[in-house]
């Protein structure tokens, strides 16, 4: 399954209740690099290999994982790529991949471009709202739910998707996935702190990527939706309650995740 689309749930559930004076989306973890070891078990067998710098704002996600349903089996050998401004999709095994701007970013400008009073008043309204509010995905949050490695970790709840990431960051130490007839884990089994190799962090030379704008074009708009819905102290819009419901989500789900979803489809026995 595509990890990109992962990346951004989790984006989405991670989410951080916004009672702080600092930018609530520029958030740092508790190291400034490290390596994350995780095992994945369930429909999906494999491990995965977080690399951080920068406090984790720049990361590398190498993940090699076997899916088996219903008998058909997909290899998967990818690499996504996190910065400040872009996110890179990258499937070793074909050697293409794709980039959008990370969505964070638009956060980070919609909310530095209010005054300090519609700051405070956004916190506010995040607080009295909550997760639910804030997404339009009916999320629900946890802080400080369970201890994994040494860390409190909130626990966030959406999509059939349960997060554990570390305290008021967006870096997951388990997730857990019951979706679309898949069920499987991840689970960080060892975090080691220390200098990371700055390879880990390039795009390898034979692969191809290219741009997907139309992802980007409805991140910004979800983004500046989401400040201002807040700042008002408004529900989410009746277009983002729309978009997750499942007659709409095909028609604005962007291109290269409607593809995923056929390959999922394809898993399940459908040669559509």
């Amino acid at each position: 399954m595509n990890k990109l689309f992962f990346c951004l749930i989790i984006f989405l559930l991670s989410s951080p209740v916004l009672a702080q004076e600092k930018n609530p989306w520029d958030r740092k973890l508790p190291f400034k690099e490290a390596i994350i070891s995780y095992r994945i078990t369930g429909t999906q067998v494999g491990n995965s290999t977080v690399y951080v710098k920068d406090h984790g704002k720049t990361s590398a996600i190498y993940r090699n994982a076997t899916t088996t349903v219903m008998g058909f089996t997909n290899q998967e050998d990818t690499l996504n790529i996190i910065t400040p401004d872009w996110i890179y999709d990258i499937d070793l095994n074909s050697k293409k991949g794709s980039k959008q701007t990370n969505p964070e970013k638009y956060f980070i400008e919609e909310y530095n471009n209010l005054s300090a009073a519609e700051q405070k008043k956004v916190a506010i309204n995040v607080e009295k709202m909550g997760m639910g509010t804030v997404t339009g995905m009916d999320g629900q949050i946890i802080k400080n739910a369970v201890k994994i490695l040494g860390y409190n970790c909130d626990k966030v709840t959406m999509m059939g998707v349960t997060v554990y990431s570390i305290n008021d960051t967006n870096l997951p130490l388990k997730t857990e996935t019951d979706m679309m007839g898949m069920k499987f884990s991840e689970v960080a089994t060892k975090i080691a702190k220390g200098s990371v190799l700055a390879a880990k962090f390039a795009i390898p030379a034979s692969v191809q990527v290219t741009h997907q704008p139309a992802a980007e074009e409805m991140a910004k708009s979800h983004a500046k939706m989401t400040i201002q819905n807040l700042l008002e102290g408004k529900q989410p819009s009746d277009r983002m309650k729309q978009y997750n419901t499942p007659s709409n989500q095909e028609q604005e789900m962007p291109s290269d995740m409607k593809e995923q979803m056929k390959k999922m489809m394809k898993l399940f026995g459908d040669q559509g």
